[in-house]
């Protein structure tokens, strides 16, 4: 078994992702071992560290970069779905304040069961293949598992008749 010694302690121990952390993207792994690193990351000298490259340019850039990454996937999300209800002709209108609203009339949570989630999901109470559009009066939130199981179902034979009266009673207050 290969060996390797740690820069920091002087401590020989296997060369595998257990002592040693990897480096990058190839298999390389660190010069210190994990224990150095983590008592390294801990120190107030590590933390600053962490601090400094947080306030430079590369950091800041890195975190704007993330955030665009975010708003990039929910605009794609946005298109898909007005594509999808134009192609087949139906109404496409919903727009980025009455999707806010709508979160927030079901506290950013599902529709269908109320669990929380950081990505809902802009589900069709009415599906496409009813005729159902993107439109602030049949868009509702609803978590990855409620989406995936409802499908293309009806909503009345789907969900149960107090969430389903909930909903059917919002919705008709958009119109």
């Amino acid at each position: 078994m290969i060996q390797k010694k740690c820069t920091r302690c002087g401590t020989i121990k296997p060369a595998t992702t257990e002592f040693f952390y990897k480096r990058g993207r190839g298999d390389e792994l660190r010069s210190e071992c994990k224990i150095c690193r983590l008592q390294d990351d801990r120190s107030p000298q590590g933390k600053s560290r962490y601090k400094k490259y947080y306030s430079s340019a590369h950091g800041k850039k890195t975190r704007k970069l993330a955030a665009e990454k975010e708003t990039y996937k929910s605009w794609a999300r946005n298109w898909m779905q007005k594509r999808r209800t134009l192609k087949k002709l139906l109404p496409s209108t919903l727009t980025n304040e009455q999707w806010q609203a709508t979160l927030l009339f079901f506290n950013n949570a599902c529709s269908y069961c109320g669990r929380k989630e950081e990505v809902l999901h802009q589900d069709h109470f009415i599906p496409l293949v009813a005729n159902g559009g993107f439109t602030a009066d049949n868009i509702v939130p609803a978590c990855g598992k409620c989406n995936r199981t409802k499908h293309a179902r009806m909503p009345e034979k789907w969900c149960n008749p107090e969430t389903y009266e909930k909903i059917a009673y919002y919705l008709s207050q958009q119109r």
